[in-house]
């Protein structure tokens, strides 16, 4: 694990610097360079984890509004291992045809909102994720899970494109 240091005092900076050896900061520097990379491979428009992350974030999406469970979000930010967050995966994808049924039902009905033109049988498709999308997800999540799932909670809760309709009461 990389420390980072707050130097108060001269005394603290020497136990301190006394700590992280030449190869613990070898090993910090390669830790900031992987987590670079990873950033790069999930946040880049263009790439082919992106495109799987996307997808996922889209079900997630619509599990947040169909579920409405936010306490799954809270535990996939904050996962610390990677058999953590395939656990927390197993979770949401186990309820995954109860959820694009709820949802295409509610936008038959009305219930939900799409910020983009959609048929009601069109949800399914578009909300749906597949197996390849899950393993693409795991493996990302292998290198840093407290990242992946950070991220995937975030995308997933700030995505704007299903919403609950206004309820007239």
């Amino acid at each position: 694990m990389c420390i980072k240091l707050q130097h108060r005092d001269k005394r603290s900076y020497t136990r301190a610097k006394d700590i992280l050896t030449p190869t613990s900061r070898l090993s910090c520097m390669a830790q900031q360079t992987s987590v670079k990379g990873l950033v790069e491979r999930v946040l880049s428009p263009g790439s082919e984890d992106r495109a799987f992350l996307d997808q996922f974030v889209r079900y997630l999406a619509a599990y947040k509004v169909v579920e409405q469970n936010l306490s799954l979000f809270d535990r996939l930010a904050r996962c610390r291992s990677v058999e953590e967050f395939a656990s927390v995966l197993y979770e949401c994808v186990r309820v995954k045809d109860r959820v694009l049924s709820r949802l295409e039902e509610g936008v038959r009905r009305g219930e939900y909102r799409l910020a983009f033109d959609a048929k009601a049988e069109d949800v399914g498709r578009v909300f749906n994720v597949g197996s390849e999308a899950v393993e693409r997800v795991v493996r990302l999540a292998a290198e840093n899970p407290r990242f992946v799932g950070s991220v995937l909670a975030s995308l997933a809760l700030s995505y704007g494109g299903i919403v609950e309709a206004e309820r007239r009461g």
